[in-house]
């Protein structure tokens, strides 16, 4: 009776020990995946699929003791690669990529955690670039920033520090002339120190004329009053508006009016609300 005891603990002590090492796994086209270990910890190669018959992969990457690692790839239905990431012991550390349907790269750069960090691009669905940031360790951006019409023409021209705009930050028309001219300062807007142009313009130097001078300069002449702010701006040559637009600024450095020159005559007044939006045309008498 004793020796049927001593064997029979004998038996469920084997039990328990192979249970204590045993392993769940599946196999896929001859490899194992998902596995998961005796202490219920995911381990090694880990498919995820969008359908029972696993016909189609959804995402697949590696874990060690139940924290994901290296890269992860995730797939739409239609089995072009969505996006890849980065792991270190469970978090997103590393090279990231995302895609649009077409399998064209939508945006990559740097994920650490919760932002990027450092170079950063995004590209319009033909593949041109789109946007270029730099971003910096809390994940502001920092340095010179860009975009880019769908052509790969740039579009917008800054620099950031700490997530806030600083200095000018020019906006140029496909053709590749100015739009405008905005002037930041740690995120603030100088509207005073500002500048639109129209489609053609070419800004050339600044240049504040005294009552004494003669202008002789052929480009963009901008007047800056006393304070700082812009009070008028056109285009010259050889010191005369002989053709093109030359604008007026309020000492708030709002546009409140627009004359039209053709042959060093006014063809046209432009005069403007408060909010520099609704333009009032006018033609002057002869």
């Amino acid at each position: 009776m004793h020796r049927f005891i001593h064997i029979s603990l004998l038996l469920l002590f084997a039990v328990a020990c192979y249970q204590s090492n045993a392993q769940v796994y599946e196999l896929y086209k001859g490899d194992t995946i998902n596995r998961v270990d005796a202490q219920m910890r995911k381990q090694g190669q880990w498919i995820y699929f969008y359908d029972d018959a696993r016909t189609q992969v959804k995402m697949r990457g590696e874990f060690v003791n139940n924290k994901r690692v290296g890269l992860w790839v995730k797939y739409y239905q239609s089995g072009t690669r969505k996006h890849e990431v980065t792991y270190q012991k469970g978090k997103t550390i590393g090279p990231a990529r995302f895609y649009y349907k077409n399998g064209i790269i939508r945006e990559e750069g740097k994920w650490v955690v919760k932002h990027w960090v450092g170079e950063y691009r995004y590209y319009h669905e033909n593949g041109k670039l789109s946007y270029e940031f730099f971003y910096n360790g809390e994940g502001e951006r920092t340095g010179e920033q860009n975009y880019y019409y769908e052509s790969g023409d740039l579009m917008i021209n800054g620099t950031w520090k700490d997530g806030k705009k600083t200095g000018t930050l020019t906006e140029y028309y496909k053709d590749g002339t100015v739009k405008s001219e905005k002037v930041f300062e740690e995120g603030n807007y100088k509207q005073g120190q500002s500048s639109n142009f129209e489609k053609g313009e070419k800004p050339g130097g600044e240049i504040v004329k005294k009552k004494s001078e003669k202008l002789t300069f052929t480009g963009q002449y901008r007047k800056i009053g006393p304070t700082g702010l812009l009070l008028q701006r056109g285009y010259f040559k050889d010191g005369e508006l002989y053709n093109g637009k030359w604008h007026f600024y309020d000492v708030n450095g709002n546009r409140y009016m627009t004359k039209v020159l053709e042959e060093k005559k006014v063809v046209k007044v432009i005069e403007y609300d408060d909010q520099d939006t609704t333009p009032t045309e006018k033609t002057p008498e002869n």
